[in-house]
């Protein structure tokens, strides 16, 4: 498991994946699909946390409440990653590796299904713990 989404990006530095579609992709395209897919959640998951870090958190950490003015290009943000992860899914077979599999594809799979559970968590608590208590906080200084 991912705590936070900066760990779930160190994972995908890694990019296993890349390995998993240059040596089986040929007999799997869904491999090489799947390497494309990842490799544009990464990129979407640095944009978001920069997000996160410039309008949401440097604010809080200085005292000012803020929330409702990123919500739209959070949740919009969220939309995508949840749309690449459905994909992820969708290429894997539910992260189910074949059974002749290596122990990297095996592995790039069961990362993958941690990733998803994480990053689903991420969202829930972005989007019905966090934001909503800052739009709260913003109300009562109104």
């Amino acid at each position: 498991m991912f705590p936070n989404p900066s760990e779930a990006r160190h994972a995908l530095a890694d990019r296993p994946v890349a390995r998993v579609a240059k040596m089986h992709g040929e007999g799997h395209p869904e491999l090489r699909q799947l390497h494309e897919r990842v490799e544009a959640l990464a990129a979407r998951l640095g944009a978001q946390m920069e997000l996160e870090e410039r309008d949401v958190f440097e604010p809080l950490r200085a005292g000012l409440c803020t929330g409702s003015g990123v919500r739209g290009e959070l949740d919009q943000g969220n939309r995508v990653m949840a749309g690449l992860l459905r994909e992820l899914r969708s290429l894997t077979g539910d992260f189910a590796a074949p059974e002749y599999a290596c122990n990297t594809w095996r592995a790039l799979f069961a990362t993958l299904a941690d990733l998803e559970d994480d990053l689903h968590l991420h969202i829930h608590l972005e989007t019905h713990v966090l934001l909503p208590g800052l739009e709260e906080g913003e109300g009562a200084r109104a």
